[in-house]
């Protein structure tokens, strides 16, 4: 952009030469239609400017740029583009008159408006435009730094949302962990009371998972020892009672055995000495 409004301001000072040294007329035609050409395409260029590159067209990049803090950007573009249309439109109508006045053979009134204003106008365009170019060279930095802002924010995000998830999976682990041991110490509990002979503790069987198969198993291993307990100490009863009963039967018949047996040894030591009446 700088170089086409270079450019029409030497277009439009060849016109003027032209117009003082009585050069042909198509020469003259052509420079002054060089500079309506060149204004044209820089009028291009600070309207696709104004539709496109406005930062308050970009809500995004206005957020970044208040994360940097540098807030004021938008506002300080717009002021440095209006800047450049007002310096712009004041140019060109300059130079416009300049062209008319070289177009009627005005050569003197051409010349003195080029001088009291057509160079000031065209400073002021100039600077205006520079204005717009350090502008956005010193936005690349901001936009640069929101970068840098926005890239700390997320590696500080990053970090964070690792860290809790180191401390979650570390939370669940740790419970996960203490419910697991305290199942298996509950089944330590229970062995150890069965091997003090305590057989009417039980497993809380809770979930579907290895340990919960495991308590139901031994659950069921002292139900099946409880039930091998009982026939057996009925059994032993059983045959406790019939100890005894043979025992009290055996000490009952003891003493009239005996007796029978002294009659009977009597009768075989006086057979032949006792008479029938006395061995009845």
């Amino acid at each position: 952009a700088r170089n086409i409004l270079v450019l029409m301001n030497i277009k439009a000072h060849n016109a003027l030469v032209d117009a003082q040294t009585n050069i042909s007329r198509e020469t003259f035609e052509q420079d002054r239609n060089s500079v309506y050409s060149l204004a044209t395409n820089y009028e291009s260029i600070l309207n696709g400017y104004h539709h496109s590159h406005l930062l308050s067209q970009h809500p995004v990049q206005i957020e970044l740029l208040t994360e940097a803090g540098h807030q004021a950007q938008a506002d300080q573009q717009r002021y440095l583009l209006g800047s450049a249309f007002r310096t712009w439109q004041l140019y060109q109508t300059v130079q416009n008159q300049i062209l008319q006045n070289s177009s009627k053979a005005k050569v003197f009134d051409a010349q003195v408006l080029e001088r009291i204003q057509g160079e000031k106008t065209f400073a002021d365009a100039l600077s205006a435009l520079q204005g717009i170019v350090r502008f956005n060279q010193g936005l690349a930095f901001s936009v640069h730094d929101a970068t840098t802002v926005q890239e700390h924010d997320q590696l500080i995000m990053t970090i964070t949302g690792v860290l809790l998830a180191c401390v979650g999976i570390a939370l669940a682990g740790l419970l996960i962990f203490n419910t697991f041991v305290q199942r298996l110490k509950q089944i330590r509990t229970v062995t150890q009371s069965v091997e003090q002979g305590n057989f009417n503790t039980r497993l809380a069987v809770k979930g579907r998972d290895e340990i919960a198969a495991v308590a139901g198993s031994v659950n069921a291993m002292l139900e099946t020892m409880v039930a091998d307990a009982i026939v057996y100490e009925q059994q032993r009863q059983l045959n406790q009672f019939k100890d005894q009963f043979i025992m009290n039967v055996s000490h009952e018949l003891r003493t009239p055995l005996t007796q029978v047996y002294g009659f009977l040894e009597l009768l075989i030591d006086y057979h032949g000495q006792l008479d029938s009446e006395r061995q009845l």
